[in-house]
């Protein structure tokens, strides 16, 4: 994993937190990472920052790497040291958590137990804006190396064969 900073703040338009999160987990540039969310509509609410549309287009460019991701909501109630620790226990791999500070939504990158904050002047306050802390896994398209699942007969079909 690469730690950087994010090259625009919070006032310049939209933070690229997020990409640089990505980079840092790609071990990349951030500067090679597309900023998903620069295109959005001028006056886009700080709580829609991860639109379908920046979702979207993130997925597409994951595909390039046979990455797809995974983002899960847990709720704003819990704890921040206790949605940290329970990244540790049960996840080896760094991940991307959604969070919010005294300046909005933000991103940053928890591996290990430890919180690299692409801006660390910003400080953790809570979850994002919707009330959840978001969790965003990435996973290689490959099933993990199982074979892919395959239909299986609905009662229908079996009743149908018997006849």
């Amino acid at each position: 994993m690469k730690p950087q900073t994010q090259k625009y703040q919070f006032g310049e338009g939209f933070g690229d937190c997020h990409r640089t999160c990505i980079a840092m987990i790609l071990n990349m540039d951030r500067d090679s990472v597309p900023h998903f969310m620069i295109d959005l509509p001028p006056g886009t609410p700080a709580d829609d920052l991860r639109s379908k549309d920046c979702t979207a287009a993130e997925i597409a460019w994951l595909a390039q790497f046979n990455l797809s991701l995974v983002s899960i909501p847990i709720i704003g109630s819990a704890l921040l040291d206790d949605v940290i620790w329970q990244l540790q226990m049960t996840s080896h791999a760094p991940v991307i958590l959604g969070c919010g500070t005294i300046a909005g939504n933000h991103s940053v990158v928890i591996h290990e137990g430890i919180v690299y904050n692409p801006h660390p002047a910003l400080q953790i306050t809570g979850p994002m804006a919707d009330g959840f802390w978001w969790i965003t896994i990435y996973s290689p398209n490959d099933n993990w190396g199982y074979a892919p699942l395959q239909a299986v007969p609905t009662f229908a079909s079996v009743v149908k064969q018997e006849d």
